[in-house]
């Protein structure tokens, strides 16, 4: 997934408020990381960015000579990258709709 779809501008332009459904927050950003579920019909799904890949990566740098220096080129990589907007991202629905989002 794109870090520029966690940039609260980029949010904003694609995402509205009381328009927006499940099935277009999942077209975007796929399956949630973690979903929550009320009784009331509202729904909380949550997205982590970098969420897949840098695992790999983190366990092949304990294993593989030379790797500790391209993973902590990826450490700044990512504090770069990360700066300005947060890592994780929820949306809250009622029933199926947007309500509300937050980074």
């Amino acid at each position: 997934m794109g870090n520029e779809k966690f940039d609260p501008t980029w949010i904003k332009q694609h995402v509205v408020v009381g328009k927006s459904t499940q099935q277009d927050i999942s077209s975007i950003y796929g399956d949630p990381d973690e979903k929550q579920t009320n009784a009331n019909n509202s729904d909380t799904w949550i997205y982590h960015k970098n969420r897949s890949g840098n695992n790999l990566l983190s366990m092949a740098s304990g294993m593989i000579p030379g790797m500790s220096t391209v993973s902590q080129a990826r450490n700044l990589a990512d504090v770069k990258a990360k700066q300005g907007y947060g890592n994780t991202l929820w949306f809250w629905f009622k029933n199926g709709v947007v309500t509300n989002w937050h980074n």
